[in-house]
């Protein structure tokens, strides 16, 4: 009799993997219900180093979600939930599980979610590599993770907190002075952006390339502050101070109502 050749049966299965990992998350998704075999493999967290829910978040129950996360686990390393309103009440009963098994993740975006602030602070506790943090128009999000994140993770180099009614430049002045290699804040609508101190304090990091802060009560004073510090020298020919460099490439200060000419 011939013999049947099981091309992929007999295939090793690091090359299986290597096939999967051509597949688009969606397409993962649907071979995980060919078999159990398959579905183990569609499960293996070394396809889930990047959950970017992007082009699914609208589609995908929240029991889904949460098994992609869990299934990724420590491979996580890109963690995009933005728009996922599903995980709110996944948060609460499932929160503790994810953020025990995601403890490497290096960017991660939570922009637009439901979640509590419990939660947040936990998985942001759990996380000390992250370098990418979006908690753009979270409600939940206070201060206590500003200190957190100031704390808990010094390589930071972009933090996206516009719209966060609940954060204030108090809580921004402990991540400024913690994290040495912050180059992108994004403030919108920050409240404190009238104190002088925390002007001053980022005119000395000089770190930032990026700084927004549209939408606050910057003032004149705060601002001279922030590009020239306090009393710098002047040079008295061109009529400037005289002060190192500014590192800034995108300043957003647009609709800050207290500036004048």
């Amino acid at each position: 009799p011939k013999k049947v050749f099981d091309f992929w049966g007999n295939m090793p299965d690091e090359l299986k993997m290597r096939i999967f990992q051509y597949l688009t998350p969606k397409e993962i998704v649907r071979c995980a219900a060919v078999s159990r075999a398959w579905n183990k493999m569609c499960y293996d967290g070394q396809l889930w180093t990047e959950v970017d829910t992007t082009d699914y978040y609208r589609d995908i129950p929240s029991d889904g979600l949460v098994k992609l996360i869990t299934a990724g686990g420590p491979f996580v390393r890109d963690l995009n939930l933005r728009g996922c309103v599903q995980l709110k009440d996944k948060w609460k009963t499932e929160g503790d599980r994810i953020t025990d098994l995601c403890r490497n993740v290096v960017n991660f975006s939570l922009e637009g979610c439901r979640i509590d602030t419990q939660s947040i602070n936990c998985f942001l506790l759990r996380n000390p590599r992250l370098e990418y943090i979006n908690l753009s128009g979270l409600s939940s999000v206070s201060d206590s993770a500003m200190t957190i994140i100031a704390q808990s993770c010094p390589q930071l180099q972009i933090l996206n907190v516009s719209w966060c009614t609940c954060v204030h430049t108090a809580g921004l002045k402990k991540i400024v002075s913690a994290c040495n290699n912050l180059k992108d804040l994004r403030a919108s609508e920050i409240r404190g952006f009238d104190d002088v101190e925390f002007a001053l304090q980022l005119f000395e990091r000089n770190t930032l390339e990026r700084l927004i802060m549209s939408r606050t009560e910057l003032t004149d004073e705060c601002l001279k502050a922030l590009v020239h510090g306090l009393d710098p020298e002047m040079d008295l020919l061109e009529e400037r101070a005289l002060v190192p460099p500014r590192r800034l490439k995108h300043l957003d200060i647009h609709q800050c109502t207290e500036l004048t000419d």
